[in-house]
């Protein structure tokens, strides 16, 4: 399977968090908890972290969906530093 290309965006299907994919092993994420927006930033090192990425970049079981750029860029201006 082709490596994609990144960053890569997506957002939880419940419209609760927004995800930057820097690459295989990193990623920001933006979550939303009531009217606060919280950014976190993951290197993964550890195997759970690693499969918690790929499963973000594959979309899968439909929990993640792609967004724009724009649409994380928004959440992520939210979000303080």
């Amino acid at each position: 399977m082709p490596t994609p290309g990144f960053p890569l965006y997506r957002k939880l299907s419940d419209g609760r968090r927004w995800y930057r994919v820097d690459a295989p092993a990193e990623l920001t994420e933006v979550e939303r908890i009531g009217d606060r927006f919280v950014r976190h930033h993951l290197v993964a090192h550890q195997y759970p972290e690693r499969v918690r990425i790929a499963e973000i970049i594959a979309q899968a079981d439909g929990r993640y969906l792609p967004c724009s750029e724009r649409e994380f860029l928004d959440a992520l201006d939210r979000s303080p530093e």
